[in-house]
């Protein structure tokens, strides 16, 4: 098949099925096929459950070359999907858009990917103290471990004679810079560009003036966040599962729009996605903190999920001190 044949309105025909394309088998075929591209026996991406993205798998030179077609693949099907006007949920992070888009790669960038090593990258940058700073990084220098399935295979210097150059406080900014550069451009450039080649195919004016966040809600369409599934998993304590007042804390959730829904959800996890399976997953705990006079806003524990709310004497106030957390929070863990 020749590229310029994928620029032909899309049919689909299951084998074995009757029934015309009018929409429906388009949307069915890329939603069967999305997970299966994207499941570990393929070994193409690899899936964070801290950020709840896909990333693209480390992977020797024998294996890309194996594999890089199907890199090709992934992005023309993306292609494919929005030349045809459907929606292809592809749980990958806001940077892979971005640079679609030609933007390049922060630090920021990490917390959809690397969250772990953003955060200590964030420390590293706000130590004061340069005992403190030479004690924690003495033994690190500019370059990095390569590692494959959970193994260190060799080492990555980050600028030539890396190896022997230590991190000091004077050039810390130089090798966080560096070493983001590195995971998600470098260790990852021919998966990348096998992807890249692949989505250009169908690649049009209108798409190029996008901004990342647009080129991802074109393709993957508005994240869904299926409440109930978080209802049915939760655990209460505290108070009765019977009780009104819990009844209209989950009415008041279930009033969220889709961003008041993600920021309860970062609120809560830490993360504005939904986990691979579902909401179902996150078993999220709901603690009685407090009653009434109180004007302490609930908090949660990231860590594990774990709301802790207190019993105001309206519904209206639930809402109102609920709606100014989600808003307000900040950092990571306790909130």
């Amino acid at each position: 098949m020749q590229p310029q044949q994928l620029l032909r309105p899309l049919k689909i025909v299951f084998e074995g099925e009757e029934g015309v394309d009018e929409g429906g088998l388009k949307r069915e075929f890329f939603s069967l096929l999305t997970p299966e591209l994207l499941s570990p026996e393929r070994g193409l991406f690899t899936y964070n459950a801290a950020a709840r993205t896909y990333w693209f798998s480390s992977l020797s030179q024998e294996d890309i070359k194996k594999k890089e077609k199907y890199y090709w693949l992934i992005g023309a099907l993306a292609s494919m999907a929005i030349y045809n006007d459907m929606i292809m949920p592809l749980a990958f992070p806001l940077v892979l858009y971005n640079r679609l888009q030609g933007r390049s790669v922060s630090l920021e960038d990490l917390g959809d990917v690397f969250p772990e090593e953003m955060n200590s990258f964030e420390k590293m940058l706000t130590m004061d103290k340069r005992d403190e700073f030479e004690a924690a990084f003495s033994t690190q220098t500019f370059s990095v471990d390569i590692v494959r399935d959970g193994k260190v295979v060799g080492e990555a210097p980050l600028i030539e004679g890396g190896e022997n150059i230590p991190v000091t406080m004077e050039n810390r900014d130089l090798f966080v810079s560096k070493y983001t550069q590195y995971l998600l451009v470098d260790s990852v450039k021919q998966q990348y560009d096998a992807f890249e080649r692949g989505f250009l195919l169908c690649s049009s004016p209108l798409t190029s003036q996008l901004s990342g966040l647009e080129l991802q809600l074109l393709i993957c369409g508005t994240p869904e966040l299926d409440f109930r599934q978080l209802r049915d998993s939760a655990k209460v304590e505290g108070f009765d599962a019977d009780d009104p007042y819990i009844e209209s804390f989950w009415k008041i959730l279930s009033s969220f729009d889709i961003f008041q829904k993600q920021k309860f959800l970062k609120f809560v996890t830490g993360s504005d996605r939904a986990p691979a399976f579902g909401l179902k997953e996150i078993r999220m705990s709901v603690q009685k903190n407090g009653v009434e006079p109180t004007e302490r806003l609930p908090t949660a524990y990231t860590c594990f999920s774990v709301l802790l709310l207190p019993r105001y004497a309206s519904c209206e106030k639930l809402q109102r001190l609920l709606l100014r957390a989600i808003d307000e929070s900040e950092g990571f863990g306790l909130q």
